[in-house]
């Protein structure tokens, strides 16, 4: 989609199309690196909040209603951003959006729940998982 747009832009700019056009179609040169730019802080907002994540999760007792709610912020941005990544081929850079995207099957629940018991706390999982489940 995006590089018909460019080829269409770099037509129109060779052109002896209005000066309207013109501006239009340098608008659409610039819009992939508007884009990229885009994925890059998405992907930081995920990064961020999957720390905020095992934070919680780590704690002795972690306060359920917050990591429920961290969780599903993490996981709807997710669900936003790796669409595009496909669609627009991005290169992905953040170490844990890049495990739960691979390794997880973009899930967070999931991820985290294999981070609390790999780091030795999680003795219980499966109380834990209910526990942030319900």
């Amino acid at each position: 989609m995006i590089k018909n747009e460019l080829e269409l832009a770099r037509k129109i700019l060779k052109s002896d199309a209005s000066e309207d056009a013109r501006a239009l179609a340098a608008h659409y040169m610039n819009l992939p690196f508007a884009l990229t730019d885009s994925l890059k802080a998405l992907e930081y907002g995920i990064e961020c909040t999957l720390a905020t994540v095992i934070d919680l999760i780590l704690r002795s007792k972690p306060p359920l209603s917050e990591t429920r709610r961290q969780i599903s912020i993490a996981q709807k941005m997710l669900w936003d951003f790796y669409p595009a990544t496909v669609e627009y081929g991005y290169e992905l850079k953040k170490l844990r959006v890049k495990e739960v995207i691979n390794n997880y099957n973009q899930n967070v629940l999931e991820w985290a729940l294999a981070s609390y018991a790999k780091d030795g706390i999680g003795t219980n999982v499966d109380k834990l998982r209910g526990k942030l489940t319900k």
